[in-house]
């Protein structure tokens, strides 16, 4: 089963960039759970966190646990820092690879998603790919990628930051790009089973006369009370319908019909 470590970056003691709420460290956490709950629902994989609480971790100590764990794919999480005005997405790779590395492919693959899902709809600006001398880059075995996730110190990327329907687009953006990088086969949808309708129930009714003139079906009324029957009148379309009762069951709705014909009355039975 292939396996993604994802490495939330800083950590603990490290803070990171920017200050609270936009620290580096609990965003760049936040953010890679997301991605790991993303990959294991969406795909069959395998998930490895670098940290998954707020404890300071090395930078030996993760590329450490992804070589010894001979990890597919390593992906680390950042978020940005700069001048004010700085804002945007940019991922790194390693910068003595080709860009016809697997690497290259694989962080090609999250670009575009990132682009198409991201900055195409929150206007988040694109810096761009771009090579670095990162420890996690340079010293993991396997293909492996950065991740700057907008800037902690620009106010229209906070902004963005704080939104949680971003953070959960753009864990389904770095999910999708890892997974078409990786070729994961994606885990079917499970098949929900329609809930039961409710028959509709069937209604038996038992009416006296539909009259135009209120007065007719009135003067039915008094007839019908006047030799023990209970009524209903209801109106609609400018008739007046003078009913007995409604029986769901169609034995009773024809004991009252044979009833009210004995005692002359006229009746019909129809179902609704």
């Amino acid at each position: 089963m292939v396996t993604v470590l994802l490495d939330p970056g800083h950590g603990g003691t490290d803070g990171g960039a920017g200050t609270a709420p936009y620290l580096e460290k609990t965003r760049n956490l936040e953010l890679a759970l997301k991605v790991r709950d993303y990959l294991l629902s969406t795909f069959t994989c395998h998930v490895i966190m670098s940290r998954t609480t707020d404890k300071t971790v090395s930078l030996s100590a993760r590329t450490n646990l992804a070589n010894q764990q001979h990890v597919d794919y390593f992906l680390s999480i950042h978020h940005n820092s700069g001048t004010p005005s700085a804002r945007g997405y940019e991922d790194y790779t390693y910068i003595h690879i080709n860009d016809t590395s697997t690497s290259d492919r694989i962080r090609a693959a999250i670009h575009t998603e990132v682009v198409n899902r991201i900055l195409n709809k929150y206007g988040l600006p694109n810096r761009g790919k771009k090579k670095a001398n990162f420890h996690v880059v340079r010293e993991s075995l396997m293909p492996s990628a950065l991740l700057e996730i907008g800037f902690v110190t620009n106010t229209s990327d906070q902004q963005l930051i704080a939104n949680p329907a971003f953070y959960n687009d753009v864990a389904v953006a770095i999910g999708e790009g890892v997974g078409k990088g990786l070729g994961l086969v994606r885990k079917p949808k499970p098949v929900v089973a329609p809930s039961p309708s409710t028959p509709s129930k069937t209604f038996y009714r038992v009416q006296v006369g539909a009259y135009k003139e209120r007065t007719n079906a009135t003067a039915m009324q008094t007839r019908l009370k006047s030799a023990g029957f209970p009524t209903v009148l209801s109106s609609s379309n400018g008739i007046f319908r003078v009913q007995i009762g409604a029986y769901g069951n169609k034995d009773n709705a024809t004991a009252m019909e044979r009833r009210l014909r004995s005692a002359g009355f006229p009746v019909f039975v129809y179902q609704s």
